[in-house]
């Protein structure tokens, strides 16, 4: 599903960008 694929970008790119954010996804 397309869900886990935005799922893995997401984590990737707070945890490369913002990590700092830790948004709801990478809670």
């Amino acid at each position: 599903m397309k869900e886990e694929s935005f799922l893995r970008t997401w984590k990737g790119f707070t945890a490369t960008h913002s990590p700092k954010i830790c948004p709801p996804a990478n809670a």
